[in-house]
């Protein structure tokens, strides 16, 4: 199906939905609308099936949405390349595995059995739809969507609302889609934790099922699982993250009309992952929308920089001073934010690494995790990198690209935070530290002088690896502009003391638009940050900068 039609199609399904709400609001008693009168007239399942129904009552709801990695699910041509490469490489043994996530619809209406036919099926069957989790009842499991839906009244369609007013959807009140309450992240953790079976998967190499994604299990071992957190004793839902109040405020009316006290939950969903932008709708998946895209990329920046603190960012030095030209590296992250391990999700094709430059006189002479633009990090020579991501395995133990290949997975993100209490067992499980050069014996070629020398760390994340992509495009399975696409993004912690009206004042503060903390004159010295801290180890001492513990 071409862009074209289907923006056709979208036109005149919302026509047809305005034309909806204004029979209701009009023709009956506006009922639906937050008004007394007779019961309005009612959708059909297969109306509401297509997101487009629910824009004429929900535009705000639906724009975001439209904007989410949700909507993009299925027309995401990574995810349509790894499952029709996963099922030739399985034989069809792969089935419905990835669509039974990225297009529940489509599996559970008997639209497709393996998504190999996505392309040919309408708006209604792509993607995570509206219909897909307000139709929910129950969570008949904890991974690989367990979804179940109401199939006696297919029409009912739930929200976190307890006092629902008449309208057109049966709607009604479910603790599963209501992010005050706990039990709303077994419906969102229910397709967030992804456990490969075998087959199509490999026999696991420690006997277990291979816990592709793991985010919901992560979650609940942290403090904003309910039980953690003595303060907090229902802790915080995957939506208390992930759907926060919208920019235009946290109350406000959900339908032309209604009561303007409703609590409000974007639904960007902001994660790790954006959409594509090739300019090319047969690449993009027929979704190429510049303005939805930068939408929710500029969401995904902003919910990534609350995650994380730079602990730490040490300068060792010799102790005797006749031996200061010559330094070494300490740096310490801080998973302060993230209600589960930092990256999460499909981690082992995640990767996240430091990026460390130390310069004297503004000039670099040391620099780790800087790859080339459009460069595999993986592929330098470089002794020094400092990568955060799961490592995935085959059964003979050689590194695994291909998700259906995985015999086992070895961690390597950085764990939640499981209490609040300083100095409470596992309050240091959050910290990932590390030494550079990595070779003990290896020194920098940098005096100790504050004067004179900076070291800029950006922390940058990925969503998925050249390695992988580069490996699907080599098999003929994704376009070579898909992979382009592709790009890292540093966190920037500190964005907000970039600020105009700060750096008008402290001209320094301008760097930090570009990088995400730094050891100099200005972080050991500025009320911003930390107090400095040394640490006398005999031979050598440390100097060491840092972030304040709220991110």
């Amino acid at each position: 199906m071409t862009a074209l039609s289907q923006r056709s199609k979208r036109r005149l399904s919302a026509r047809r939905a305005y034309a909806c709400v204004a029979l209701c609001c009009a023709g009956a008693s506006a009922s639906g609308c937050g008004h007394a009168g007779p019961a309005p007239v009612e959708y059909t399942r297969a109306e509401l099936l297509d997101p487009e129904a629910c824009r004429g009552c929900h535009e705000d709801y639906y724009n975001e949405w439209a904007a989410s990695m949700h909507a993009y699910a299925s027309r995401d041509p990574v995810f349509l390349a790894m499952n029709r490469r996963g099922n030739e490489e399985t034989g069809g043994a792969l089935g419905g595995f990835c669509v039974r996530c990225h297009a529940p619809m489509a599996v559970l209406d008997g639209q497709t059995t393996d998504g190999s036919n996505l392309d040919l099926l309408p708006n209604s069957m792509q993607g995570v739809t509206c219909y897909f989790c307000h139709s929910t009842v129950r969570v008949a499991g904890i991974h690989n969507n367990p979804l179940v839906h109401d199939v006696g009244d297919p029409i009912a369609q739930r929200a976190g609302i307890s006092d629902p007013i008449a309208n057109p959807h049966h709607g009604g009140y479910s603790a599963l889609l209501s992010g005050s309450q706990p039990e709303s992240s077994t419906l969102c953790g229910s397709c967030h934790d992804i456990e490969l079976a075998s087959p199509p998967g490999p026999k696991p190499t420690l006997g277990m099922p291979v816990e592709l994604e793991r985010t919901f299990a992560e979650w609940q071992g942290t403090v904003f699982a309910p039980g953690h957190d003595a303060n907090n004793p229902n802790g915080i839902s995957c939506v208390g993250c992930h759907m926060p109040a919208p920019a235009r405020g946290a109350t406000g009316s959900i339908f032309p009309a209604g009561p303007k006290t409703r609590s409000l939950h974007d639904h960007l969903f902001p994660g790790v992952d954006v959409a594509l932008s090739t300019g090319t709708a047969a690449v993009d998946g027929g979704a190429s929308d510049a303005g939805a895209n930068a939408q929710n990329d500029s969401a995904v920046q902003g919910f990534l920089e609350t995650t994380l603190r730079v602990a730490r960012l040490c300068v060792e030095y010799q102790t005797d001073p006749a031996d200061r030209q010559r330094i070494r590296l300490l740096v310490d992250i801080d998973n302060v934010g993230a209600g589960h391990a930092w990256p999460s999700g499909a981690a082992q094709d995640r990767r996240a690494w430091a990026d460390l430059r130390v310069l004297v006189d503004d000039q670099v002479v040391y620099t780790t995790g800087e790859p080339a633009p459009g460069t595999d990090v993986l592929a330098n020579q470089d002794a020094d990198l400092w990568l955060l991501r799961d490592h995935a395995t085959k059964s003979d133990g050689s590194d695994a690209h291909m998700f259906w290949e995985v015999a086992e997975i070895e961690p390597g993100t950085i764990p939640g935070p499981i209490t609040r209490v300083v100095g409470a067992p596992g309050y240091d499980n959050t910290h990932a530290v590390r030494s550079f050069p990595l070779a003990l014996d290896s020194w920098i070629p940098a005096p100790f002088d504050q004067a004179r020398v900076r070291v800029e760390l950006r922390l940058r994340l990925q969503a998925i690896g050249y390695d992988v992509l580069d490996d699907l495009v080599s098999s003929g399975h994704l376009d070579q502009a898909a992979r382009d696409a592709v790009t890292d993004r540093t966190i920037l912690l500190n964005r907000s003391l970039s600020r105009p009206e700060l750096v008008a004042q402290t001209p320094e503060l301008s760097r930090f638009a570009d990088v995400s903390f730094e050891w100099s004159a200005l972080t050991l010295n500025s009320p911003y940050f930390a107090a400095p801290a040394t640490r006398n180890m005999g031979t050598t001492q440390f100097l060491c900068a840092g972030m304040n513990r709220a991110p």
